[in-house]
């Protein structure tokens, strides 16, 4: 709160005149989303949300180590609380794992 508005607060608070002070309760509505995929890293993933009031609404996926692609939907809002349904695409690829053959051969 910048010098001013602080000044009509105080001012508003001494008068009993609430019609000056500043309303910080604005209506919130805003929508976003943005995506990665970095072929050198092997990083892939995106989010989109969009919120209308109380009600949010949105989505994010990734790409997990093991090739699959995971998915949450959510929506949030006063009612309900928080809600996600997460859901796995594709077959996960696990590489054989490397086998190292140390031994030790005495007299050789």
């Amino acid at each position: 709160m910048d010098a001013r508005n602080r000044d009509v607060w105080k001012r508003s608070l001494r008068t009993n005149d609430k019609s000056q002070i500043p309303s910080f309760q604005a209506y919130p509505k805003y929508s976003y989303n943005y995506g990665v995929a970095n072929a050198l890293t092997g990083d892939v993933k995106s989010q989109a949300e969009h919120r209308d009031g109380d009600l949010v609404k949105g989505q994010y996926s990734l790409v997990e180590p093991d090739g699959t692609l995971r998915v949450v939907d959510y929506t949030a809002d006063a009612i309900n609380g928080f809600n996600a349904v997460v859901s796995k695409h594709g077959h996960a690829v696990h590489p054989a794992p490397a086998v190292a053959h140390v031994g030790y051969v005495h007299g050789k």
